[in-house]
């Protein structure tokens, strides 16, 4: 019994601080890698990982992504699922996708409760100066910020820290 509720105490434990954390989270869990990004395969990120073509095509697959070149962009989570988003052409339609097939890519968070993420920054194309003149147009600093997603086009995403409701704002910044 004591070995059990060693286990669960620290499981508890961990989970509480790297909640709260940020930099003991990457260390414990590690970060999302992106490995395809707008049709390219990332092969440096590849290796870094240690996964080959054979691996990444069989994850495609269990997608129900037969074809590599319908990929827009591929992510390896840190929990170690692969999300994958298809081109806008081989994409479902849907009543937005009728008038517009165009790729927007995935929103990635560049500022998660105040802090910059940079490799989210490096890949949404922003950097800390972009980010600080956004959030002052709209009378904001980064520590009023829960969280603050860009995709490919600027459109912005905003969750607030004191937004009771958890209202999320969205804003094209382009």
């Amino acid at each position: 019994v004591l070995p059990m509720l060693t286990l669960l105490l620290l499981e508890f434990l961990i989970s509480f601080f790297s909640s709260r954390n940020l930099t003991l989270r990457r260390i414990l869990f590690g970060t999302p890698s992106i490995l395809i990004y707008k049709g390219r395969l990332n092969v440096k990120e590849m290796r870094r990982l240690r996964m080959d073509m054979i691996e990444l095509l069989s994850e495609l697959r269990l997608k129900d992504v037969p074809d590599i070149s319908d990929v827009h962009m591929a992510v390896l989570e840190d929990n170690g699922q692969l999300s994958v988003f298809k081109k806008a052409d081989v994409s479902p339609l849907t009543p937005f996708s009728l008038s517009n097939r165009e790729e927007y890519g995935v929103s990635l968070p560049v500022l998660i409760d105040g802090r910059t993420v940079p490799n989210a920054m490096a890949h949404a194309g922003v950097d800390e100066k972009w980010i600080d003149s956004t959030l002052t147009r709209r009378g904001w600093s980064r520590k009023d910020i829960l969280l603050m997603a860009v995709d490919e086009r600027k459109r912005t995403v905003y969750i607030l820290k004191n937004s009771a409701d958890g209202a999320i704002t969205e804003v094209n910044e382009s």
